[in-house]
């Protein structure tokens, strides 16, 4: 899991992907991409600012390639809740049915990344695909506006009312092009059931498809509009911990931006929190973030918490997006443990888009190649009609376990043409089989083939 930004949460260690040209076409319409050394040079900066703390609660920005943050002005964050829908539709799973699943508003389906035990302390989202979003419009707020939430589980809250009470906590930026001073990074805090509002927070009654209630704003770090193309730049992180909550933001740019606010925390979050949704949605008052017809995200969430994360269908905030979950005929998320990774525990990706499904070629497990004692590189094609999609390995000794559902190996994203992953360690002398598998509209598929380990040299005699 790539749990700051791209290069932490995405195994590294024994993988080597090895794509066609087409793959670049994954992330079309963005800002032109920095060379390979330059790209590894930004990520480990990246990594070594999100772990950086901030000197002091507040905002805060660094631009690449400084190593301090620096303090700058909050603003008072736009008083528009995002709050969330009405009786929120929870189902643990893949869901079958008629009809694609739409994306967000709460009663209609999302997936979220949810730990068993314990409680999550950081996650992060990002968007590793988009491809053909050439804009995108919001129903209320014009062209160009959008939100990117990164959402809470509702939690138990001491209240006067019988019936208890709920706080819900998210980590938000908003996109508004025309009113740019209203854009930026913040922290929207929720009571719900309350009768009466605490001082200073802001109540909200209920519109159509949201529930009552009340919040208040966190102060908010200024960003300066972006292009929704940009889309697949940007990663969201949220911490909670017993000293503070901290909402951070990578911005769209050749250079890598960082922002990034922190302050107390108003929910305790940090004691509670077990599921967390991340997707780009409507601005606010439950609005909708139209995308054009063509439009294909990947969507990946990242944790860290003492279990490893699962996919739930759940979505809680009243915005939604025109995006149907995919493959349409059963929406299907894969999860991945991270846990290797120093600090990190896994990760879930899914994908989304609006537009009719294809035509697509079952992928193909080709011959394994550069097979030794300890490893050996698993080969596979498919071929998508120049959509995209990702494709990942399964492997094993058991060919009866490969089934596609959790994915060996990092998934890579491809358009077309040849993928390949390094396995290893592995066993001498030993059988392996090894399935390759595709997740696009057109459904979750894959063959398998498998290989045996050479063994040891013989010893002299």
């Amino acid at each position: 899991m790539r749990m700051t930004y791209r290069t932490s949460f995405q195994v590294f260690i024994a993988v080597s992907l090895i794509l066609t040209a087409s793959s670049s076409n994954c992330r079309a319409q963005v800002t032109p991409q920095p060379s390979p050394r330059q790209s590894v040079d930004r990520e480990s900066w990246r990594e070594s600012m999100s772990r950086t703390p901030l000197p002091k609660h507040g905002c805060f920005h660094a631009s690449y390639p400084s190593t301090e943050w620096q303090e700058v002005q909050c603003v008072a964050a736009p008083q528009i809740p995002h709050g969330p829908a009405t009786a929120p539709l929870l189902r643990h799973g893949p869901t079958s049915g008629a009809g694609p699943e739409i994306v967000g508003n709460g009663a209609l389906t999302d997936f979220s990344a949810n730990v068993p035990a314990g409680v999550i302390t950081e996650a992060a989202g990002d968007f590793p695909i988009v491809s053909g979003v050439a804009g995108e419009a919001d129903s209320t707020y014009g062209t160009n506006a959008f939100s990117v939430q990164l959402n809470s589980n509702k939690i138990p809250m001491p209240c006067a009312n019988p019936a208890g009470c709920l706080g819900w906590q998210q980590f938000v930026f908003v996109n508004l092009p025309e009113s740019p001073s209203l854009s930026g990074v913040f922290i929207e805090y929720w009571l719900l059931n309350d009768d009466v509002c605490p001082q200073t927070w802001t109540p909200s009654p209920a519109m159509p498809g949201q529930a009552p209630g009340c919040f208040f704003n966190s102060q908010m770090v200024q960003v300066i509009p972006i292009p929704i193309t940009d889309l697949g730049n940007l990663n969201l992180l949220g911490k909670s911990t017993s000293g503070g909550d901290l909402a951070e933001l990578q911005g769209s740019g050749t250079e890598p931006v960082l922002y990034a606010m922190e302050q107390d925390s108003m929910l305790n979050l940090w004691q509670n929190w077990n599921t967390v949704e991340f997707n780009v949605f409507g601005v606010a008052h439950g609005s909708e973030a139209k995308f054009p017809s063509g439009s294909t995200l990947a969507v990946e969430i990242g944790l860290i918490a003492p279990s490893f994360p699962t996919c739930i269908i759940d979505s809680f905030p009243s915005e939604f997006t025109n995006l149907t979950l995919l493959p349409y005929s059963m929406p299907y998320c894969l999860t991945y443990d991270l846990s290797l990774q120093s600090g990190t525990t896994g990760q879930i990706e899914f994908m989304e888009n609006n537009g009719g499904a294809a035509t697509y070629q079952i992928p193909t497990a080709a011959p394994a190649s550069s097979v030794t004692m300890t490893s050996a590189q698993l080969n596979g094609s498919v071929n998508t009609s120049g959509l995209p999609t990702l494709a990942w390995f399964q492997y094993g000794t058991n060919s009866g376990a490969l089934d596609c559902t959790s994915p060996t190996l990092t998934p890579v994203q491809t358009t077309s043409g040849s993928f390949s992953s390094v396995a290893s360690p592995l066993s001498s002398g030993t059988t392996y089989y090894f399935v390759a598998c595709a997740l696009n509209p057109g459904g979750l598929v894959g063959t398998v083939a498998s290989f045996i380990t050479t063994e040891p040299p013989s010893p002299p005699h």
